[in-house]
């Protein structure tokens, strides 16, 4: 077993435990032609279902991940525009981050 980070939907991380099988080619690991294929279509599917997971989330919570991980706005600039305290932006991106990984 292997962990590897996948980058979906511009930032949001994924861990995943995959077995992951290489060719030697010169004495360096490469991943299999058939391997790549896989991973393609795994992280199509995972993004397709992170899309309709986020898109679930209450609309304070999908504006928080949104601002924070998409756009890359600080905590601090977050809360301004969402007109709340930094202390509920944690709370509503922490909130939406545990419901995302039970939903993945």
């Amino acid at each position: 077993m292997l962990i590897k980070i996948h980058f979906i939907q511009n930032h949001i991380l994924l861990l995943i435990l995959c077995g992951i099988f290489f060719t030697l080619n010169a004495l360096t690991l490469v991943p299999s032609h058939e391997q790549l294929l896989i991973e393609a279509q795994h992280d199509q599917e995972l993004q397709s279902r992170l899309a309709h997971c986020i898109d679930k989330l209450p609309l304070r919570q999908r504006e928080v991940i949104r601002y924070i991980f998409f756009d890359k706005y600080s905590y601090e600039k977050a809360s301004h525009l969402v007109s709340i305290s930094i202390r509920s932006v944690y709370t509503l991106a922490w909130k939406a981050i545990a419901s995302l990984r039970k939903s993945i």
